[in-house]
C-alpha cells in the first residue's frame, strides 16, 4: 500500500500528455485555479523584470514576508515563505518530528504521502457521503487522542465543505492543551467570500501547536510559479527555516506576489465570478440526469455518477477528453470511489461548454 501511494501521480492541470492543437484547447476542469487568469498588473511586471532571472532571489524573500505579514496583520516572524504550500506538507512530518498522523478523508493524497514518505503512520478519519462530508467535530477530537499531528484542509479538497473557525476552537484548544499539532490548509480559502471569519489564521499568535498553510497561486493563477507559506509561532517557524534549502522561491514568484496582494479589486471581482459561476454550474449539473453534485463553498465541486450503468468516472474522463474537456477523475482520493469526479468552476462560456459536453456523454 504504501509503495502505491508513494506512486500515484494523479493530480489536476496535467495538460502536458495532450498533442498540440488539442492541448490548447482544451478547457481544464482539472485544476482548481482563478479562471480570470494572472491580474494585468502581475502581467505587466513580470514582462517589464524577466530580467530578474539573471539574478540570484532575495533570500528567505524577506520583502515578500514582509508584506504578506501585513497584509495579514501578522509579524513577519509568524510567516514563512515556500514554493509553493506543497514544500511545507513535506517539510513537516520531518520539522515537527512526527510519529503518528491523522489524516480526515477524503482529502488530499499529498498528506498521506509525505507522511509515508518520512516513516509517519497515517491514521484516517473518515467523513461521510450521507452527512456531505462534513466533518463530526465531537468524533474527530476523539480522534486525536492517539496522534501527535493532525492535517485538516479548510475548505476540504474534494469535496468544498468547510469546518468554520468557531467549529475548530475546541479542536485548536484540544490539541494545544495535549501538544498535537494542528495543520490546517487554508489553500483554496481566498475564494469564500467569508474567508476572514473561517480562517485560524490570527489563531496562530495565541497556539504554539497550530500552523495554518496558505497558497497564492490558485486564487492569482500563478500556479507555473509556486508560491505558498505557513504561518505559526515564531519558535516553530525559526525551526522550519532551518529545514528549508537556500533561495527556495524563485525571484520572479517573489515580485509577482508581492505586486498580486495590493490588488483587492481583482480578488472581490475573482470571489463574485466564482460565487456566480458555482451557482449555475450546480443548476445545470442537476439537471443533468446520473450526476450528484455536492454542495461546495470553495472554486471547485465535487460529483458523482449516480445511475445505473452510468460506468467509472475514469471512462467519463476519456470520453470528455475527446471533446478537448478535462475533469479530475477522484478515483485516488481515499475514501472516495471510482464514480466520484471533480469539477473546477471556469467562466460561464467554458462552463457552458462543459454542461454541454457532459450531456452529450451521457447520452
Amino acid at each position: 500500500m504504501a509503495m502505491d501511494i508513494l506512486r500515484e501521480e494523479n493530480h489536476g492541470g496535467n495538460v502536458y500528455g495532450l498533442r498540440g492543437n488539442f492541448r490548447r484547447d482544451a478547457v481544464d476542469f482539472s485544476a482548481n485555479i482563478n479562471p480570470l487568469g494572472l491580474p494585468l498588473r502581475v502581467k505587466k511586471l513580470l514582462r517589464e523584470n524577466i530580467d530578474m532571472v539573471s539574478h540570484y532571489p532575495q533570500p528567505a524573500a524577506q520583502a515578500l514576508r514582509n508584506d504578506l505579514a501585513a497584509w495579514h496583520g501578522l509579524k513577519p516572524d509568524n510567516l514563512l515563505i515556500g514554493n509553493g504550500s506543497i514544500e511545507f506538507i513535506y517539510l513537516l512530518p520531518q520539522v515537527l518530528n512526527m510519529k503518528k498522523a491523522l489524516i480526515i478523508t477524503p482529502g488530499f493524497s499529498e498528506y498521506e504521502r509525505s507522511c509515508r514518505l518520512y516513516g509517519v503512520k497515517p491514521v484516517f478519519f473518515r467523513t461521510k457521503e450521507k452527512d456531505g462530508f462534513k466533518v463530526d467535530m465531537p468524533e474527530l477530537i476523539k480522534a486525536v487522542a492517539d496522534v501527535d499531528a493532525v492535517f485538516l484542509c479548510n475548505p476540504n479538497n474534494p469535496t468544498g465543505t468547510i469546518v468554520p473557525a468557531r467549529g475548530l476552537s475546541a479542536l485548536i484548544k484540544y490539541c494545544e492543551k495535549h501538544k498535537v499539532f494542528l495543520i490546517v490548509d487554508e489553500a483554496f480559502i481566498d475564494f469564500s467570500d467569508d474567508a476572514a471569519e473561517i480562517s485560524v489564521i490570527k489563531e496562530t499568535a495565541r497556539h504554539k501547536y497550530l500552523l495554518v498553510l496558505r497558497s497564492l497561486t490558485k486564487i492569482f493563477a500563478l500556479a507555473g510559479l509556486r508560491l505558498g507559506y505557513v504561518v505559526a509561532c515564531g519558535r516553530v517557524i525559526k525551526w522550519i527555516e532551518s529545514f528549508q534549502y537556500p533561495w527556495n522561491v524563485n525571484a520572479l514568484a517573489q515580485a509577482a506576489a508581492a505586486e498580486a496582494i495590493r490588488d483587492r479589486q481583482y480578488i472581490k471581482k475573482s470571489r463574485e465570478l466564482i460565487r456566480v459561476e458555482r451557482d449555475y454550474l450546480v443548476k445545470g449539473l442537476r439537471n443533468l440526469a446520473g450526476i450528484k453534485v455536492y454542495p461546495a463553498e470553495a472554486n471547485f465541486l465535487l460529483c458523482k455518477l449516480d445511475s445505473p450503468g452510468a460506468g467509472s468516472a475514469r471512462e467519463l474522463r476519456g470520453r470528455l477528453e475527446r471533446r478537448k474537456v478535462l475533469i479530475r477523475d477522484c478515483r485516488n482520493f481515499r475514501g472516495l470511489g471510482k464514480r466520484f469526479f471533480r469539477l473546477a468552476v471556469r467562466n460561464r462560456a467554458e462552463n457552458k461548454k462543459l454542461l454541454s459536453a457532459l450531456a452529450r456523454c451521457l447520452g
